[in-house]
């Protein structure tokens, strides 16, 4: 307190604050509108007190400095996760693949591009003529009247998830679809191989799935060498086990599928490539659903019984002999390996 009776004399920092103020530069105000411009100014925070320059700290950070953003500095960079970065490569091999489809498609002349109709909304893809050679089904129906172009529309085709298509689209192209087959780490001869991109238990059996539907129109458009693939990608490509309601699942998608239509009939008929003149009646990937469930016959009836009946019951199933040929071929290996058979009368 002044005793001298005059006014309070106020701190060097309050004097200082009361010109800044004045000067509008606590407030933003342009220098140029200012009386003066000081040439070295004198950072105002200095003069405050700790909670005073707290009070003032957003202020002047809108009006002195930018502040710094993520993009700004490679400190500020968020760490990114192992999924993160799976995602990120999962992408980049995606955008790559797309690219070089469109490529292969920009090269081909305008008048040898082929598109193709598929699902219920006649989804558009496009191909070459060369490449319906892999495709005895497609390449017969290939009509040429049109004044835009060749093209592709078939009644079977609308049946198709166009999703689907689109990894047959890529095989017609690039002979591979992804997810692309790798090595196991340990080396290149041992199974299970693997799928790239694909870590967790939950993506290879999600994946397993989208094989079989991929298999089933392999099948229907006649691509033998495609349907090979997806076989050796669904029966060696197990480096997360799919587990028994994973193979149900799988069997329901490949022993319910539509019977060949009668034109792909006919074409497999006039066509020898279609098929491997060695391959047996029984589908190969039936049979190894057969194999891989009688194995594990115990526990599926224990644990999974309602869905392996729901799969039996089917019509599609049913008449492909689904469960017969597992009881089947579970008698034939307790037989062979001398185990006592017991056959009980539900009644």
């Amino acid at each position: 307190m002044n005793n001298s009776g005059g006014p309070e004399e106020r701190p060097h920092w309050a004097t200082k604050r009361q010109r800044l103020d004045a000067e509008g530069i606590l407030f933003g105000q342009n220098a140029s509108q200012l009386p003066y411009s000081d040439p070295n100014p004198i950072d105002d925070s200095l003069f405050l007190p700790e909670s005073g320059r707290r009070d003032m700290l957003p202020r002047r950070q809108l009006t002195r400095y930018q502040p710094v953003t993520r993009s700004s500095g490679s400190l500020s960079t968020p760490v990114s996760s192992p999924s993160d970065r799976r995602n990120d490569t999962n992408v980049r091999v995606k955008a790559e693949e797309e690219v070089r489809v469109r490529e292969h498609i920009k090269a081909t002349p305008q008048e040898e591009q082929v598109k193709i109709y598929v699902g219920p909304s006649n989804r558009v893809y496009t191909v070459s003529i060369g490449d319906l050679q892999k495709s005895p089904f497609l390449k017969a129906m290939l009509s040429q009247d049109s004044t835009d172009g060749p093209y592709i529309m078939h009644p079977a085709l609308t049946e198709i998830t166009p999703d689907h298509f689109l990894a047959v689209q890529h095989f017609l192209i690039m002979d591979e679809y992804l997810p692309a087959i790798v090595s196991n780490p340990k080396g290149g001869d041992i199974l299970p191989k693997q799928l790239d991109g694909l870590n967790s238990v939950e993506e290879y059996r999600s994946e397993a799935v989208r094989a079989g539907h991929l298999y089933i129109i392999a099948k229907r458009v006649g691509m033998m060498s495609m349907q090979d693939l997806v076989f050796q990608k669904i029966t060696q490509a197990q480096y997360q086990q799919y587990g028994i309601k994973c193979l149900l699942k799988l069997a329901k998608v490949v022993f319910s599928r539509p019977e060949d239509n009668e034109l792909l009939g006919k074409v497999k008929a006039e066509s020898p490539r279609c098929d491997h003149p060695s391959e047996e009646k029984e589908d190969p990937l039936e049979r190894w659903l057969v194999e891989s469930l009688k194995r594990r016959y115990p526990s599926v009836m224990l644990r999974h019984a309602q869905l392996f009946f729901e799969v039996a019951n089917h019509g599609a199933c049913a008449r492909r002999s689904f469960e017969l040929r597992i009881l089947k071929r579970r008698v034939e290996e307790l037989e062979a390996s001398g185990g006592a058979i017991i056959i009980e009368d539900d009644d």
